[in-house]
């Protein structure tokens, strides 16, 4: 058995979840993955906790390659299918699945054998994408110019479901000039940002000393 880890969607679609899922052992696990993914949450925890996947339920996987670090996946025409204001979301499942295997730094999503030149939402078909394209990402108020930043990764709780806590990955984008582990543990004393559905579980006022 391999436990590999895949991206849902929240109930309300607000952000991606990362749920590790159990397969079979097989040499292909990075096309397991978004076949995993695909196939989408078993049917107690789609009740359970509200989860669905991302991508249209009649997509393919025709093909994956993994060379120099590039990750080239190409789906069948049905992927194109989903809401077009869900993109962020449904790109960011399958190139964060990816990402995950020390193998990959970046990934090419093909359709039918080519790129596209866009994809439904306006997002460019062309070239690669990697870390840069931030999972459930946010922007720290302070940053005004974004040439000059650096990103994090946070984890704050979600409820899904009857009370079942989940712990969601936030990307938030900090001034470059900032030292990255004290920033980092300050943005996540923090907490969400006021608009957002997540919580935290650090006592409030708790402050960074050393």
């Amino acid at each position: 058995i391999l436990y590999l880890q895949v991206y849902y969607v929240d109930g309300k679609g607000n952000y991606l979840v990362p749920v590790t899922v159990p397969v079979p052992w097989t040499q292909g696990v990075a096309r397991a993955a978004l076949e995993e993914m695909i196939n989408g949450p078993t049917p107690a925890q789609e009740m359970r906790y509200g989860l669905s996947s991302p991508l249209p339920p009649m997509t393919r996987v025709l093909g994956l390659t993994i060379r120099d670090g590039l990750a080239k996946v190409d789906f069948s025409e049905d992927i194109m299918s989903y809401d077009p204001e869900n993109e962020r979301n449904v790109l960011n499942s399958i190139i964060f699945t990816l990402l995950q295997f020390p193998s990959v730094k970046e990934v090419q999503i093909m359709v039918e054998g080519f790129s596209p030149d866009e994809f439904p939402g306006g997002t460019s078909g062309k070239g690669t994408f990697g870390w840069e394209r931030g999972l459930n990402l946010e922007v720290a108020d302070e940053v005004i110019e974004l040439d000059s930043t650096q990103v994090i990764t946070l984890y704050f709780c979600s409820v899904l479901g009857e009370n079942h806590i989940f712990y969601i990955p936030v990307t938030r984008v900090i001034s470059a000039d900032s030292d990255i582990i004290k920033a980092t543990l300050e943005e996540l004393l923090k907490g969400p940002r006021p608009e957002s559905s997540l919580f935290t579980e650090l006592p409030p006022g708790t402050e960074l000393r050393n």
